[in-house]
């Protein structure tokens, strides 16, 4: 699918331009009542265009599967400073070695990343819901519950691998030893094997285990809701006019003359008296979407159900959303959110397969699933496990074990690390999915 773009003019020779499969979506600041153009032309350079942010803006190209993630935060709110994860603010506690003096803690960059987004991303005014002891405004509490499910689900995710997962790769290797007439001291049954396995990974929390729990930054894969995200769609009438509407041969590849369409029924026009209203609803809707998740292949629209909210205008907004091909919506009542959040949150959730079963009405499996969406040949997947630094510390004290390492660290810093996002770069230490010395 080629990036192209469609010239539109009216009958006062106002010339619209569409870029296609580009998107540019504005979120988090009412930019229509503040007067501000959210996303304007800087200038043209021999290979390309260049486009300044005004307000915290997406851009989207659809025809890539790249999906927006909280790792694209930095890149999406203007005029905000960012620190990176080497800063000290994110070390453990209490380090009790080297190790753990050199380590960073992955879940508190995440949760100073999204406080940096909630601050930034406009007005909350949804409804307020019960959040365990107090109360928290809906679309606040969407976010706290949202990137808390998918952490737990990643937890959920390690815990089911210790539990199913090896026994299920015991169960393999029993009965390929049994096949094959291997004679060693764990083959005589698939518990024995199971130690074994266990064993390996060195049976303690993250040590050993490959992608996604070899380092904490896979955190930063989950994928971001765009809070308040601003766009237009074709109503159903405008809709039916455009299929039907057979383009002449022009010099431009798609001309709209008077009696056809005008620049009313192709974006959104404002009147104002005191209060700004849209005057061409009925021709163009341009909705305020309360949550919008962009997965790289298709929009995932939350609307909360708060208590301000008009059925009326949900409805409305509903049936326009369902006829585009490539959006999701789904809504949450306030009182579901306050459920969600006071059963799913605690460290005693129920298993990942339950969770995941429960939670699949509202959320897709590439929402809490977030790293199973992350390509193979990604940097994060490449990453130093703890068991990597651990042995170089602490085991393996050979001359062998120690260039091994080091060329491995080599190729770390020189050809993985420079793939990562800048503020996601930390060679000096393993970075922990959360602080084990809490």
């Amino acid at each position: 699918m080629s990036n192209s773009f469609n010239l539109f003019k009216n009958n006062s020779n106002e010339i619209f331009i569409k870029l296609d499969n580009i998107l540019f979506i504005p979120f988090g600041v009412d930019y229509i009542r503040e007067d501000i153009i959210p996303v304007q032309m800087e200038t043209s350079y021999s290979d390309g265009v260049v486009f300044k942010y005004n307000v915290p803006c997406a851009t989207i190209n659809t025809s890539k599967n790249e999906p927006i993630k909280v790792k694209d935060i930095i890149k999406l709110l203007p005029g905000v400073d960012i620190l990176p994860i080497s800063d000290e603010r994110f070390k453990l506690k209490n380090p009790q070695n080297e190790i753990q003096e050199n380590g960073r803690v992955a879940k508190k960059y995440l949760d100073y990343l999204v406080d940096i987004y909630t601050e930034n991303t406009g007005e909350y005014k949804g409804g307020k819901i019960r959040y365990q002891s107090e109360y928290k405004v809906s679309e606040e509490a969407f976010i706290d519950i949202y990137f808390e499910l998918c952490c737990q689900q990643l937890k959920d995710a390690e815990q089911e691998f210790w539990t199913k997962g090896i026994r299920k790769k015991a169960e393999e290797k029993f009965e390929q030893s049994q096949r094959e007439g291997w004679q060693t001291p764990f083959s005589n049954s698939v518990e024995d094997w199971e130690d074994e396995l266990k064993h390996g990974y060195l049976g303690h929390h993250h040590a050993g285990l490959g992608y996604p729990f070899n380092d904490g930054r896979v955190l930063f894969e989950i994928l971001l809701p765009l809070h308040s995200a601003r766009m237009s769609f074709l109503t159903a009438d405008l809709g039916n006019a455009i299929r039907q509407y057979r383009p002449t041969q022009s010099p431009f590849d798609w001309t709209i003359y008077d009696g056809f369409l005008e620049d009313e029924e192709l974006v959104p026009k404002w009147s104002s008296s005191g209060t700004k209203y849209q005057s061409n609803k009925n021709l163009v809707s341009f909705y305020e979407l309360d949550f919008l998740f962009w997965d790289g292949q298709e929009f995932i629209s939350i609307e909360l159900d708060g208590n301000s909210k008009k059925l009326s205008d949900y409805s409305a907004k509903k049936e326009n959303l369902e006829k585009c091909n490539n959006l999701t919506l789904r809504n949450l009542a306030n009182r579901d959110l306050e459920w969600l959040i006071n059963h799913f949150s605690s460290e005693s959730s129920p298993d990942l397969e339950y969770r995941t079963e429960t939670l699949s009405a509202l959320f897709s499996e590439p929402v809490l699933k977030f790293w199973e969406t992350v390509e193979e040949e990604s940097p994060i997947t490449k990453l130093f496990n703890k068991q990597e630094w651990d042995k170089n510390h602490h085991m393996y004290d050979t001359d062998d074990y120690k260039y091994s390492f080091s060329a491995r660290k080599k190729r770390l810093d020189e050809e993985i690390y420079p793939q990562l996002p800048w503020h996601l770069r930390y060679p000096d230490g393993y970075v922990y999915f959360d602080d084990p010395t809490e």
